[in-house]
């Protein structure tokens, strides 16, 4: 067994001058996730193999039946949506009800109803996964990593126990909750 040293090449010994240097070739070859455990059709999604809609965030807002979606909350201005290849359990997505690709396309004041449903959610998260930490992100821009072009906001819980035995040792991540178990655990939260 490697031990976390070996797995990611640095040298650790305090006296030396290149403390914490990494080998960049070798981290690029043993990633710490080569595996996930559970990620249905996210191949497929990322390849094309998805609904034939103009917009799949619009689509879901309008409800359309070739669309699967599971809203835990929609007003005339906004949505929230649980992540359907989440990162990690309650991986929600805050989305602007209005087809708008920039944050600086919002209102000001729609950008603020959008800052306190992130705070409820952080709250609802906190206390349905009991999740500890929050990735909050915007990707805007064809180099940002952003695949939908209707702006929406990840919000990623976090937990402490993420680089545990499974993760490290096994380069394999458990994701041990469907969609529908997001929403079942989600909905009626949000108000």
């Amino acid at each position: 067994m490697q031990c976390f040293t070996q797995m990611t090449g640095c040298t650790c010994n305090p006296g030396d001058k290149k403390f914490m240097e990494k080998d960049e070739d070798k981290l690029k070859r043993e990633a710490v996730f080569k595996k996930n455990l559970f990620a249905r059709g996210k191949a497929d999604y990322v390849q094309g193999n998805k609904p034939d809609v103009e917009c799949i965030m619009c689509a879901i807002r309008d409800h359309d039946p070739d669309v699967k979606a599971c809203i835990l909350y929609q007003d005339k201005d906004l949505f929230i949506i649980p992540n359907i290849y989440p990162y990690n359990p309650g991986h929600l997505m805050i989305v602007p009800a209005d087809h708008v690709e920039r944050m600086r396309d919002l209102s000001k004041e729609l950008t603020q109803k959008i800052t306190g449903f992130i705070k409820q959610a952080q709250d609802v998260l906190e206390e349905q996964f009991g999740c500890t930490s929050f990735n909050i992100g915007i990707n805007e821009g064809p180099h940002s990593g952003q695949s939908i072009k209707h702006l929406h906001v990840h919000l990623v819980p976090r937990f402490k126990s993420e680089l545990g035995f499974l993760d490290v040792i096994g380069n394999t991540r458990a994701v041990i909750y469907t969609i529908d178990d997001i929403y079942r655990m989600l909905e009626g939260k949000f108000t």
